[in-house]
């Protein structure tokens, strides 16, 4: 049983006993607010029975091993990828030459995507660990060593390792992201406290429990994916 399916079912349990707006919500958060809950898939997640992404268990499962970049900035020259593909139980190794062209998405401002196609094997290095190329193999074992044989070389530019860095230089041009709404100066002016300080904040995340890592499964026309996604 996956953790998904401990959800549904306890949420399938509770909608009998009460609908939004009925007079019983008030009780029923009465007894969730500040009281003692069991989380549903808690149990299952620190006994180890939780079912992750990667574990499903499908027949005929081949596995997926990215290549990533060795520099933080600069443009893919060439990618050798004769050793990767000669490599026991290769099926095949993915490039930013014949990887897939994909629809670009709407981001999370809303912007219409631009018409250019998106490929998520990328030539042009932005950040270190960039995915440039991607081994398919029989089994995951295969795949991590194949990917090893990727040969990648590169015409490094000098990185912004930092904000400050990059009011300095040209830096990499991105697609900007703006969204504005109200006067923001207006309502500074008017404040009668302003506190003006600098934040930092660390590039890790604090939600380590599952690795990255998906499955993708084809059933006729219909796709289904386990992945560990928020959205």
């Amino acid at each position: 049983m996956t953790v998904h399916e401990l959800r549904t079912r306890h949420d399938d349990s509770k909608r009998g006993e009460s609908k939004r707006g009925d007079a019983s919500d008030g009780a029923v958060l009465a007894d969730q607010v500040g009281g003692r809950l069991s989380r549903v898939d808690g149990p299952a997640k620190i006994t180890g029975a939780a079912k992750y992404a990667v574990e499903q268990q499908l027949d005929g499962l081949s596995h997926a091993v990215l290549v990533e970049s060795t520099i933080a900035a600069g443009k893919v020259r060439s990618i050798d990828t004769a050793a990767a593909e000669a490599a026991p139980g290769v099926v095949l190794v993915l490039t930013p030459d014949n990887a897939l062209r994909l629809n670009t998405a709407t981001d999370w401002l809303g912007t219409p995507p631009p018409d250019v196609p998106y490929c998520p094997l990328a030539r042009n290095i932005t950040f270190s660990g960039q995915h440039v190329a991607a081994v398919v193999a029989e089994s995951f074992e295969q795949a991590v060593a194949a990917a090893a044989l990727v040969r990648v070389a590169y015409d490094e530019t000098p990185a912004i390792v930092d904000l400050s860095d990059a009011k300095a230089g040209d830096g990499i041009p991105i697609d900007a992201m703006t969204k504005e709404w109200g006067d923001a100066q207006a309502a500074f002016a008017a404040a009668p406290v302003r506190i003006c300080a600098a934040y930092n904040t660390p590039r890790e995340y604090q939600a380590p429990m599952e690795p990255h890592g998906l499955i993708a499964h084809w059933r006729g026309d219909r796709l289904t994916v386990w992945e560990p996604s928020q959205s």
